[in-house]
């Protein structure tokens, strides 16, 4: 409860600073891979007993829980968009501070995801795909806020979550293109099932195992003043467990490092 607050209180200041004033604005584009090095080592029978679809509600010799019970989230990947404001206290007032407001596109649940997968109809218990069976399947995966549609081709679409940063140029000279920033996000941990049906994966379910406050500290590495270029730093990573989640016995590291390029226009 208490990082929501401040999550809330962070986004609130950003509309404000970015929108307000008159100094520069521009348009932040960001691609990162964040290492996350997480593990769930008991995932609940309540996630693990994934039911036949409704449409199979007539199949009972085959039903039952997808018996796996640990999953990792090793692979972060993000595409961020973010306004921002350039301002401008430094040498001839070129721009040394750059606050932005804006979304991460999470990409991992759908690269990356860890996922196992049960047959219900054909080969009961396997993990066989054969023509006109059909599986449960659970996986491990980040999401953002946005609610499911039930398609995961179109929450892959939707899979945006909210991040505000802080950037300043504390050098001049040669080492002008160096920037030095700060980030927080808000993602979800969540434990995805549902059914592979007619070679597509149709969504159940959505159990929140954790909500995720990323906070990164990096540095960019640019040809210029603009603060394009190449980032890497450390990312700290603050949870609050649900109760599904203690259950889970969650492994997170509490820092980490990500790498990625940033560019403005």
């Amino acid at each position: 409860m208490k990082y929501t607050i401040v999550m809330v209180l962070v986004f609130l200041v950003g509309i404000v600073a970015v929108f307000g004033g008159e100094n520069v604005r521009n348009l932040n584009l960001e691609a990162s891979y964040t290492y996350l090095g997480t593990t769930v080592n008991n995932m609940p029978l309540e996630v693990r007993d994934v039911p036949p679809h409704d449409d199979d509600s007539w199949v009972y010799s085959g039903r039952g829980a997808i018996e796996r019970t640990k999953y990792s989230c090793n692979n972060g990947l993000q595409f961020a968009l973010m306004y921002a404001k350039e301002f401008g206290y430094g040498k001839d007032n070129e721009p040394n501070f750059n606050f932005g407001i804006g979304a991460d596109w999470l990409l991992m649940p759908y690269l990356f995801a860890d996922r196992q997968e049960r047959n219900y109809m054909g080969n009961p218990g396997s993990e066989d795909r054969g023509y006109g069976t059909a599986l449960t399947y659970l996986e491990l995966t980040q999401m953002s806020f946005v609610p499911s549609t039930g398609m995961e081709w179109v929450d892959f679409f939707s899979n945006w979550a909210p991040r505000a940063k802080l950037e300043f140029a504390p050098f001049g000279g040669k080492l002008s293109g160096v920037w030095i920033g700060t980030s927080v996000g808000c993602y979800r941990l969540v434990a995805r099932t549902g059914w592979d049906r007619y070679d597509s994966l149709e969504v159940d379910q959505n159990y929140v195992l954790a909500y995720q406050f990323p906070v990164r500290v990096y540095t960019i590495f640019g040809g210029d003043d603009r603060g394009s270029g190449f980032t890497v730093g450390a990312q700290f990573q603050l949870k609050s467990e649900t109760e599904l989640g203690r259950q889970s016995e969650i492994d997170m590291p509490p820092v980490t490092i990500f790498l990625g390029l940033a560019g403005r226009m």
